[in-house]
């Protein structure tokens, strides 16, 4: 399904699975992870932004991050 173009979104709904369900096994078979899932973030960084005074506005907008889980 992936090599037709079939996003791992929709796989997922067809199969009845989670969309990371689909990711992991997409990795495990050799397929690349989209980057834009990849991110890690150094959250103690983060924190120690954060509690020396930027608000959590200031915050997403230096590291890159956004408030959607």
């Amino acid at each position: 399904m992936l090599d037709a173009g079939v996003s791992r979104a929709e796989i997922a709904a067809q199969l009845g699975v989670s969309r990371p369900t689909v990711s992991y096994h997409a990795r495990r078979l050799g397929y690349e992870m989209n980057q834009r899932c990849a991110r890690h973030y150094d959250w103690q960084a983060i924190r120690r932004a954060y509690e020396s005074g930027l608000s959590a506005r200031e915050c997403r907008k230096e590291f890159g991050f956004s408030r959607q889980a």
